[in-house]
């Protein structure tokens, strides 16, 4: 979804994103993308184009080829990820207590779906000590479970 996101931002108006879910966007409804000029391509690459325009090194006409392009690169970026990617599977949605650094917001709900789902799997764990589990977990300081170092961890 944070991705979906990113380039949402780049080619959709605002008010559609904030009134709509990114997997309800509807892409073949022109009205919802900002003008071409005025997708974010970037610190360096917008001030270097509209550079080029100004002194003449590049014409009108290539300069709006280029936005266009750019349009239609996140665009079908976009509509990619919504086609392909799980953004509405619940298991990934309700993954997110997973997600550790951001595990004080998550809900019981979450983890109760896998308990649920995989029941067969998990038939010898008591769901009240599952519970208890989780509870513990989520208000654990960073350092309890590593947390804290892993920025100074070195890359493989």
């Amino acid at each position: 979804m944070g991705l979906a996101r990113k380039i949402a931002n780049r080619i959709v108006k605002p008010e559609f994103i904030k009134d709509a879910e990114i997997v309800h966007l509807d892409l073949s409804d022109l009205e919802i993308f900002k003008p071409n000029k005025s997708i974010f391509l970037g610190g360096i690459t917008k001030p270097t184009l509209d550079r080029l325009l100004n002194e003449g090194d590049i014409a009108e006409l290539l300069y709006q080829r280029y936005h266009t392009a750019a349009h239609c690169y996140f665009e079908r970026s976009l509509d990619y990820i919504l086609r392909k990617f799980p953004l509405k599977d619940d298991l990934i949605k309700n993954a997110v207590w997973i997600d550790v650094p951001n595990r004080i917001g998550h809900q019981w709900e979450n983890v109760q779906y896998f308990y649920d789902r995989y029941s067969s799997l998990l038939s010898e764990v008591v769901i009240d000590t599952l519970h208890g589990e989780f509870c513990d977990y989520q208000p654990l300081d960073d350092s309890d479970i590593g947390q804290d170092n892993m920025a100074s961890c070195p890359s493989s």
